[in-house]
């Protein structure tokens, strides 16, 4: 298992977000601890406020982290795998790993998450 390190803000938003999806909006605002409009502010991009960022840190490793692991997204994993590949041949091994992933998912009878694109995005 890696080892906790800081939560990068995509992934804060991920999860809130995805969070609030399963529930509401107001009941993730509840349990961060902040108001549901500074939520919503968080979702739509805005850089949080520092206590507002201690507390959605203290929400994501409470709340998320124990459920689900390290804060890695599908993004970071894939750039932590091919972080071996020379940089300039990078963009094509992502593209064939995705490929390769989508394929066994569909053997599998799963779906990968649409966040996994081919592309490691930088957070």
């Amino acid at each position: 298992m890696l080892p906790s390190r800081v939560v990068s803000l995509p992934r804060l938003r991920e999860a809130a977000q995805a969070r609030a999806e399963a529930s509401s909006r107001r009941a993730v605002a509840r349990e961060i601890g902040v108001t549901p409009r500074g939520l919503d502010v968080f979702l739509g991009g805005a850089k949080p406020h520092p206590k507002t960022l201690e507390k959605l840190l203290r929400w994501y490793r409470e709340q998320i982290e124990d459920a689900e692991g390290p804060p890695i997204s599908e993004a970071e994993a894939l750039r932590v795998l091919l972080r071996f590949v020379p940089e300039d041949l990078r963009p094509d091994a992502a593209v064939r790993t995705v490929g390769f992933l989508r394929g066994l998912a569909e053997e599998a009878g799963v779906r990968l998450p649409d966040r996994l694109d081919g592309e490691p995005q930088e957070a």
